[in-house]
């Protein structure tokens, strides 16, 4: 994964550099930007090459993922990786497999016999993680909660210790170490499509054995967390920032602008068009960023009862909302560049509440001047006022400037 970070939706990585350079065009040469709906920190990573940035997110995993790359310390990455590379870490880590080396055995002859059709894997599994959970869910929440569902129990256990391991860690070196292992959590997740929404199954509608999916599950058991761990800290802090006076922010957007935004030059937008919510999808690096035991919604996904759900994600909601934060960007005098992937399909919208049209409206009701920008991977086109060539721009990213 670009930068060492996660696997996210809409994940800006391919097209990043043509954002900035769309925005350098546009905005010219200034001092600061603000990247209110943070996620990942791809595009706040690729900004700060070129000035200050704030950052936002209401996640506190995207805080931390932001902080590290944004405001790590580089000493304190040097000496983390030293401390992590003398055995220290690997050392918590084999503490804690010890620990629960009865499951991690249990777990495995469960994935040994996987193949075999008279063998319920499965249930086997799932009976597992809820023992798992009756067991261990407070004391060890990593393992307790996810164990067995979206992580192998080995793998579990060693983001357990490293997660447990930051806590006896300077500040410094703490922030750098959580978000390798959020990054790492990520990258060995027992998933579809890496995300949270759904753990693997052993065994189809039919009760016949998914072989693709007993090959991740076999592939995330082999790996080494720790290792990804560590690797991870090579991305951390961001290299070429061209400010060491970055801000990071936990906050909701309408506080966040209140507070930060008259620090900026312009404003980038990419909060959450979908009606599916973020935090469906990374409950987990939520709780692996908090690391600490919360109520869940069922059995089966393991959701935080608590997790935040935007109202960027309600259809009775989004239009309202969408319309007060571009008033209150426009009430600051801040320009906008607004990302949109567009999922136009005839005259429906794939998993969109807003269309190209409603944004096209609202931008235009605030600001006079409004162009309209086809992003593809690291290339970019301008389109007309009226937004031409709409069907050639299906499935790809559009950013909006409006100053």
């Amino acid at each position: 994964m670009p930068n060492g970070t996660v696997y996210y939706l809409g994940n800006k990585s391919r097209s990043a550099d043509a954002v900035v350079e769309i925005c350098l065009r546009e905005f010219g040469k200034v001092n600061s930007a603000f990247d209110l709906f943070a996620g990942s920190g791809t595009i706040a990573r690729a900004l700060a090459t070129h000035m200050r940035v704030i950052t936002n997110d209401i996640q506190a995993y995207s805080w931390k993922l932001c902080s590290a790359a944004l405001q790590g310390d580089q000493s304190a990455s040097e000496s983390l990786m030293k401390t992590a590379r003398t055995g220290l870490l690997k050392e918590a880590s084999s503490a804690l497999l010890s620990h629960f080396a009865s499951e991690v055995a249990h777990e495995k002859v469960i994935l040994e016999n996987s193949l075999d059709n008279k063998y319920d894997a499965e249930a086997r599994r799932q009976e597992l993680s809820h023992r798992l959970r009756e067991k261990f869910g407070r004391d060890f929440p990593i393992v307790g909660n996810y164990g067995s569902v979206y992580f192998s129990i080995k793998n579990a256990c060693e983001l357990q210790a490293a997660a447990n391991f930051s806590t006896t860690l300077p500040p410094e070196e703490k922030l750098l170490l959580d978000a390798g292992t959020i990054s790492a959590a990520s990258h060995s997740s027992l998933t579809v499509g890496n995300q949270f929404a759904q753990p693997i199954k052993l065994r189809d509608k039919n009760g016949l054995p998914k072989k693709e999916s007993i090959k991740k599950y076999a592939k995330g058991f082999a790996m080494d967390s720790i290792d990804f761990v560590v690797n991870s800290l090579l991305f951390y802090p961001c290299k070429g920032m061209i400010s060491n006076d970055n801000i990071c922010l936990n906050s909701d957007d309408k506080s966040a602008m209140q507070t930060h935004a008259a620090n900026a030059a312009f404003i980038y937008l990419d909060p959450p068009y979908g009606r599916e919510h973020y935090s469906r999808y990374y409950h987990v690096l939520e709780s692996i960023a908090t690391n600490d035991y919360s109520e869940i919604s069922d059995n089966l996904s393991r959701m935080r009862g608590n997790r935040f759900q935007s109202p960027y994600g309600h259809r009775t909601k989004a239009r309202r909302t969408f319309e007060q934060l571009i008033a209150n960007a426009r009430s600051l005098s801040l320009p906008v560049a607004l990302s949109y992937v567009d999922e136009t399909r005839g005259k429906s919208v794939a998993n969109r509440i807003l269309s190209l049209d409603d944004l096209r409206e609202i931008l235009r009701s605030n600001y006079s001047y409004v162009k309209e920008y086809g992003v593809s991977g690291k290339t970019y086109s301008q389109f007309n006022q009226l937004g031409s060539k709409r069907d050639s721009r299906i499935g790809h990213e559009v950013l909006f400037i409006a100053k």
